[in-house]
């Protein structure tokens, strides 16, 4: 557990407002919608750093979600798409009822994505996201327990 807490009270409309302040919106698809557990983590970890002298709320727009946009900005990352990240090893599936974060950053993790996929009878050939797109959309978001077991990252959003 990080020494920082996510601050309590910060509503969904009001992570969907800092996240807009923040100019970071460009980061997500608009059929995805804001992150709010990102958003509140990020202000829990601005609000630790602030009250450590590092003024980020105060110099940064969005209460210091704007370090996001600006990184990613420097660094010429932009996704392809709001689905996929800047570096293209995590993307964002549609679930039967709602989104998974789905990350194959190690050689490894594709190595297991028949582990994962075998719940839903998906046959394991060809491009893992085309397999993960098939299984993800027979299951519920929620019911990603599974995973555990594989040493995959993948988490519900939202």
């Amino acid at each position: 557990m990080p020494p920082w807490n996510s601050p309590a009270g910060v509503s969904d409309a009001e992570a969907r407002g800092a996240w807009s302040a923040s100019g970071a919106q460009w980061l997500t698809d608009p059929g995805v919608g804001v992150p709010a557990r990102l958003v509140r983590s990020v202000l829990g970890l601005v609000s630790y750093l602030d009250a450590r002298g590092a003024r980020l709320a105060t110099e940064l727009p969005g209460g210091g979600l704007g370090l996001l946009a600006e990184r990613a900005a420097v660094m010429g990352l932009a996704p392809a798409s709001g689905r996929v990240s800047c570096g293209g090893a995590t993307r964002l599936v549609q679930a039967a009822d709602g989104w998974l974060a789905v990350s194959l950053a190690r050689d490894s993790d594709v190595e297991l994505l028949p582990a994962w996929l075998a719940p839903a009878a998906v046959p394991w050939d060809g491009d893992p996201w085309e397999q993960i797109t098939l299984a993800a959309r027979a299951w519920p978001a929620s019911a990603r327990s599974h995973q555990r077991a594989t040493h995959l990252t993948i988490d519900q959003v939202g």
